[in-house]
C-alpha cells in the first residue's frame, strides 16, 4: 500500500500533481458492505453515544425545546439514526465501505457458527464454522492470507471468500466474480447469534434473520506504485511478508559445491 519513501515525498507530490506520464497508477477495488436487520432481530443496532454535559442545567435545557424550534435529545438521537440508516421492506440497513475485508463470525457466542451464504440470490453453501472471510485483491494479503487464502493482485477483479475454521475438511477458499452479489445470512433455526466486522472496525452484533450483503464498489481506490504495478506487488510481498524466502539448494556439481564452500569460508 505505501511502496513510496517518505525521504523522496516531495518530488512524488510534484510528479503526481503535474500528471506526469510515467506516473504509474493501481485502482484497488473496495466493498460496499450494507447491512440488513430483520424486523424479528433481537439483537438492535448500537445507538449512538449520549452527549455528556459537565452541567446539569445545561443537560436539562438541552432536552427542552427553545424558540428556534430545535426538538428534545430522544428526537435528536432519533435524526441522528435516521440519518446514518434508512427503512427499506421491513429491515432496518446500514451501509459502509471497506478496503481489505468483511468478516463474518460467531462473535461472543459460544457455539459453533451458522451461516447461509448466497451468490446473486443462489444458496451456494451452509458455511459451519468459526465464520467466513470475504475480501478485495488488496484484503487477500492480511486476515484472508491467514486464514489459507490465496494472495491476489490488487489488478483483478475479485473478490476471495475464505472460511475462519470451518468444520469441513473440503471448503476451501474460493474466488468470486466482482460484479456478483454475495450475501451471508444467520438462519432463524441457528444455535447462536454473530457479529459483522469491516476492515477490522465497526464491530456490530448480529441477530437471527439478519444478514450481510457485498458488492463490489463502482469508485476504486487509486493508489500511486513507485516503480510499476507488478515490481512493487511483489516486493512487498518479500519485504512484508518474506513470501518464498528461504535458503537455495546447493547443486550436485563438485565444482560448484566447492565454489560455495570457499564462498561461505569467505564470509
Amino acid at each position: 500500500m505505501t511502496p513510496l519513501r517518505f525521504s523522496s515525498y516531495q518530488e512524488t507530490i510534484d510528479r503526481v500533481l503535474q500528471a506526469d506520464d510515467d506516473l504509474d497508477i493501481t485502482l484497488r477495488s473496495r466493498l460496499v458492505c450494507t447491512i440488513n436487520r430483520s424486523k424479528k432481530s433481537k439483537t438492535p443496532p448500537p445507538p449512538p453515544p449520549a452527549p455528556v454535559s459537565p452541567v446539569p442545567a445545561l443537560a436539562a435545557t438541552t432536552a427542552t425545546k427553545t424558540a428556534k424550534g430545535i426538538t428534545t435529545l430522544a428526537e435528536k438521537r432519533a435524526c441522528m439514526k435516521r440519518r446514518q440508516s434508512y427503512i427499506t421492506k421491513g429491515m432496518k440497513t446500514e451501509r459502509m465501505l471497506v478496503l481489505n475485508e468483511v468478516v463474518i463470525d460467531r462473535g461472543s457466542s459460544p457455539y459453533l457458527s451458522s451461516l447461509e451464504m448466497y451468490c446473486n440470490d443462489l444458496l451456494v453453501t451452509d458455511v459451519q464454522g468459526d465464520g467466513l472471510i470475504i475480501a478485495t485483491p488488496t484484503g487477500s494479503t492480511a486476515y484472508a492470507a491467514a486464514a489459507g487464502a490465496s494472495m491476489v493482485h490488487p489488478s483483478v477483479q475479485t473478490m476471495v471468500v475464505t472460511p475462519i475454521c470451518p468444520h469441513s475438511l473440503s471448503f476451501r477458499p474460493i474466488m468470486v466474480p466482482g460484479g456478483v452479489n454475495m450475501r451471508v445470512a444467520i438462519p432463524r433455526s441457528s444455535r447462536g447469534q454473530g457479529a459483522v466486522s469491516c476492515d477490522g472496525k465497526n464491530r456490530q452484533d448480529l441477530g437471527r434473520g439478519d444478514s450481510v450483503s457485498i458488492t463490489m464498489c463502482v469508485w476504486p481506490l487509486p493508489c500511486v506504485n513507485s516503480m510499476d504495478h507488478l515490481a512493487d506487488w511483489f516486493h512487498s510481498l518479500s519485504r512484508c511478508l518474506s513470501w518464498n524466502v528461504r535458503q537455495k539448494q546447493k547443486s550436485f556439481d563438485s565444482s560448484d559445491e566447492g565454489d560455495a564452500t570457499a564462498d561461505d569460508e569467505d564470509t
